[in-house]
């Protein structure tokens, strides 16, 4: 599968300086979603290697309904594996071309690292040579962004983690992702959740 390369000046531009910004923190004891599936438990029987083995991947499933169980999972196994505090991020429907996948579901991820005690905070996780699950719970903070392609329709869902003590500058969104090559600008409704995210992949809402 072909990794998705991404523009870092923007993360920058999100990240900013850690001050006494919002971050909408959330317990990260518990991962259930509102179809009552214990996405925790279900994280607990899966190594953080076979979700994530590389800073991005995509991945391919036969409706929306497993994607969406893939994607929490995973959001679960990685506060479990990184020790951080989940933060809320802000979901966007995506405009571009479609995307033809294996399967008609597309799932793409790419995680950031950062250590806010350096100068230059962005960790090249293209030049480590310790597990990456180490890095990340080593970190400051992570940035965890899935993408979501089905049909004409795609979405991005992104999911910050802290280190205790620290604070997103979360003032600023990404105005586009690349995947493939191609560009996807970026549009976030008010309110919007991974329930609502995935409504709008099945036309259920606009």
């Amino acid at each position: 599968m072909k990794n998705t390369k991404y523009l870092s000046p923007l993360l920058k531009k999100m990240c900013g300086i850690m001050l006494f910004a919002a971050l909408f923190a959330l317990s990260a004891a518990v991962a259930t979603a509102e179809g009552g599936k214990d996405y925790t438990a279900l994280a607990k029987e899966k190594s953080f290697e076979s979700i994530f083995p590389r800073a991005s991947q995509s991945y391919y499933f036969a409706g929306l309904e497993e994607a969406y169980d893939f994607i929490n999972t995973a959001k679960a196994r990685f506060t479990l594996s990184t020790g951080k505090e989940r933060g809320k991020g802000l979901s966007a429907k995506l405009g571009g071309p479609p995307v033809t996948g294996q399967k008609p579901v597309t799932v793409t991820y790419f995680f950031e690292a950062f250590d806010w005690n350096k100068k230059d905070f962005s960790i090249d996780l293209t030049k480590i040579n310790q597990p990456l699950e180490k890095v990340l719970k080593d970190a400051t903070g992570a940035l965890l962004v899935f993408m979501v392609f089905y049909g004409d329709r795609a979405v991005s869902l992104p999911t910050y983690y802290v280190s205790r003590g620290w604070q997103f500058s979360n003032n600023s969104q990404y105005d586009s992702f690349n995947y493939n090559n191609k560009k996807y600008d970026a549009t976030y409704p008010v309110g919007w959740s991974i329930e609502k995210a995935f409504s709008y992949l099945k036309k259920e809402i606009n």
